[in-house]
């Protein structure tokens, strides 16, 4: 477990974290990231969240030209017409008439009034209007383009009748994308139209017109210039006045707080403290806000006007405190006010104008439109989304890195969705789920992956230390070490140092142990240099091997040569460092032998084992006795004749074998070999041929005489001591006999 909290992991999770961090924030922050959140995100939330409850305070009047109440002796019972805006005036006065008894606060009409009536008509309809004294009119927008120049357009508000308009207590634009995108948004105020309030903002300040002098006593007690005076709150120029406080109060976050204190301390009733509220933070907040929308269509309460003028619709609806919106709706997606939402059916049905107008109307009143999360939280969230990813990636296995993502953005999903529905807050969804969770997974398994690769690399370099690399791949993959050893031919090099036990006595330990450490480093690497392998090392010797097949002359002469390199690495080694001269003896033999894992209880070596090792052995420990440095037997060097000069040098029997082995001392490459090496290999064997004829006499006085030109040759000391009359035949060091004839 300790292992999954080391140092790399935590790199690699802050890698994770500091990619997926970013890589979130340029998506959000980006036009097309918060598109596709607006888009994704946000529409995910409204569906999970699914209906909500339908606002207390406002509903629709759906007014269809095709269903003109049938009163009879009214005018309103003429043929149908196709827009409400072209029924008889005379059916809107008297709707507005009902609706007033039904005890509606204000009345909003999402009806464009820009044509004149029939004779007569407008005047019934202006004074209903005027009666009321709380009907809101739409303003509708007309966009032209400026003629000469391309993609540049005007906007423009199209007025209604001029007796309606001066009637009414005020009229606004409603202005909706009408283009195949999904509506989110709503206007509180236009400022393309010079801060014009719009017909839900303006809805909201004639609903609460008449608490528009105690807020304008609350403005100037907020130490507030430039405010208009009390006494000039009336119906009259309601949407100039609107505009004087939308410029001197837009941008004013503190005001609410304020007028909250306030309230709060001259114990206003809590409903009279809603609406003034709502007031504040129309004025003081931004132009525009994301609609909390309710449900698909008729999730506002809808009531149909034909049937509110014919008294059909049942028993007569209680609008006391409530705001009606009069317009076109439940209307298939084809028809002209249908606007495509969240909530937008299957079988083409769209939220029409109207109820998207009193779904506005509420937001504001309620103050429970969608807010956003501001920059700074949207910046935690996804960084720290990223930081938990990558604290995932870094520390879960990599088999479970998916996994574990998913579940992540499954319970940031589960907490963002509760959040939105208890207060409306709109988290990044989409980006952490779509974009940052994908990204984690793969990244994760790709650091992890490519993590594990280096790790088994490392693992197999550090096990190649102690086995060959095939071997090393072998375990690292999770092999187990296996107590059968293959059978291998090859060839075996063995060495040792020459006073190794009088060297070690006059060195302290780590002293002794950083030298060995060089000089085991330079056989080693000659060693792989020259293709073989150091399959142990043990105290000061070192035993390389060669592998291959037996008609391979290549193995044999591969060793020989390595003999010869390591010889003058050696060399180069005492030359180089200041400490007791090391020399090397090798020895060389050729065979099968058994290579593989030794030991048991959990640890092993990888070692060589057999007779050919062992006979390599012998023949290192046979230089002692000749006074040479190279030895290999005549199977070993047969293969390197076309490389290396060598010179027989006697047949021996080592300890523990029956037969005896021709030696060859290998002297040097052949492209190297100079004239006086070849003129003692021909006087030495010429000697030693006298010597295994038996003639001790002849062979001793040749010794003497190459003795007086090479007077420090091992191999010459030996025999001349051997043909001495006192010796006979003896017994070698540690059991080898000499052949002596």
């Amino acid at each position: 477990m300790r292992s999954r909290f080391r140092l790399s992991n935590w790199l690699l999770a802050l890698t994770v974290a500091v990619v997926v961090g970013v890589v979130g924030l340029v998506t959000a922050f980006s036009n097309p990231g918060g598109r596709f959140e607006e888009t994704l995100g946000l529409a995910w939330l409204f569906e999970l969240r699914g209906s909500g409850p339908a606002p207390e305070n406002a509903v629709v009047v759906a007014v269809d030209g095709r269903r003109l109440p049938r009163e009879p002796g009214s005018n309103c019972a003429a043929a149908p017409r196709p827009y409400p805006d072209r029924w008889p005036r005379s059916c809107h006065a008297r709707l507005i008439d009902t609706l007033n008894r039904l005890g509606a606060e204000a009345i909003v009409y999402d009806v464009g009034f820009t044509e004149p009536g029939a004779d007569g008509e407008d005047r019934r309809l202006a004074d209903a209007i005027r009666s009321s004294g709380r009907v809101a009119l739409l303003q509708p927008i007309e966009v032209d383009s400026v003629a000469g120049v391309s993609n540049i357009s005007v906007e423009r508000l199209r007025q209604p009748v001029s007796a309606l308009k001066q009637a009414a207590a005020g009229a606004a634009p409603f202005p909706l994308p009408k283009v195949p995108v999904r509506v989110s948004q709503f206007w509180a105020f236009k400022p393309s139209l010079g801060d014009v309030p719009t017909l839900p903002a303006l809805a909201l300040q004639v609903r609460n017109v008449d608490l528009l002098p105690r807020f304008l006593e609350l403005l100037a007690g907020a130490g507030l210039s430039g405010i208009p005076e009390a006494t000039q709150a009336s119906r009259a120029n309601l949407e100039g006045l609107m505009r004087k406080l939308r410029r001197r109060l837009a941008g004013l976050e503190w005001l609410p707080g304020h007028l909250d204190a306030a309230l709060t301390k001259d114990e206003t009733p809590e409903h009279i403290q809603r609406r003034l509220r709502a007031l504040s933070q129309l004025y003081t907040g931004p132009d525009s806000y994301y609609f909390n929308l309710y449900g698909p269509p008729d999730t506002v309460p809808t009531y149909r006007a034909d049937r509110l003028l014919e008294g059909s619709e049942g028993p007569s609806p209680d609008l006391a405190g409530k705001v009606v919106f009069v317009g076109e709706a439940r209307l298939a997606a084809a028809d002209k006010d249908g606007f495509y939402t969240v909530f937008s059916q299957a079988d083409g049905i769209d939220l029409s104008g109207v109820e998207l107008a009193a779904t506005a109307y509420g937001n504001l009143l309620d103050r429970s439109y969608v807010n956003p999360a501001r920059p700074w939280l949207a910046v935690a969230i996804l960084m720290g989304f990223g930081a938990v990813c990558g604290i995932l990636a870094g520390l879960v296995p990599g088999v479970w890195v998916a996994t574990a993502v998913l579940l992540v953005a499954a319970v940031h999903v589960g907490a963002a969705l509760l959040i939105f529905a208890q207060d409306q807050l709109w988290l990044p969804v989409a980006t952490p789920v779509v974009v940052q969770a994908p990204v984690a997974a793969l990244l994760g398994l790709a650091l992890q992956y490519a993590r594990a690769r280096r790790q088994r690399r490392n693992a197999a370099r550090a096990v190649g230390y102690y086995v060959p690399p095939e071997v090393a791949e072998n375990l690292v993959e999770g092999a187990t070490p296996s107590r059968v050893s293959e059978l291998r031919y090859g060839a075996c090099l063995a060495t040792d140092i020459e006073g190794y036990t009088r060297i070690s006595q006059t060195m302290p330990p780590v002293e002794l142990a950083g030298y060995m450490n060089g000089y085991f480093e330079t056989l080693v690497s000659e060693i792989e240099r020259q293709g073989g392998y150091a399959c142990q090392t043990v105290a000061d010797s070192v035993i390389g091997v060669w592998l291959g097949q037996p008609e391979e002359a290549d193995v044999a002469a591969r060793a020989c040569v390595a003999a010869l390199y390591l010889q003058q690495a050696v060399d180069a080694f005492n030359a180089r460092r200041a400490g007791p001269v090391l020399r090397t003896r090798v020895g060389l033999h050729v065979g099968w032998m058994a290579l593989g894992h030794v030991g048991g209880a959990g640890h092993f070596a990888y070692t060589v084992t057999g007779d050919t090792p062992n006979v390599a052995s012998r023949l290192e420990n046979t230089n002692k006795r000749l006074g040479t440095r190279i030895l290999a037997s005549a199977s070993a060097f047969e293969g390197a004749e076309a490389e290396c000069v060598g010179r027989y040098v006697g047949s021996f029997v080592p300890r523990g074998k029956s037969e005896r082995i021709r030696v060859i001392e290998v002297l040097c490459r052949r492209d190297e070999a100079p004239e006086a090496t070849l003129s003692l290999r021909r006087d030495f064997e010429a000697a030693l041929s006298l010597y295994e004829a038996g003639d001790r006499a002849g062979a001793g006085e040749r010794f003497k005489a190459i003795l007086e030109e090479h007077p420090g040759d091992g191999p010459c000391h030996y025999y001349l001591r051997k043909c001495l009359p006192r010796h006979g035949s003896v017994a070698g060091d540690d059991g080898q006999r000499a052949d002596t004839p």
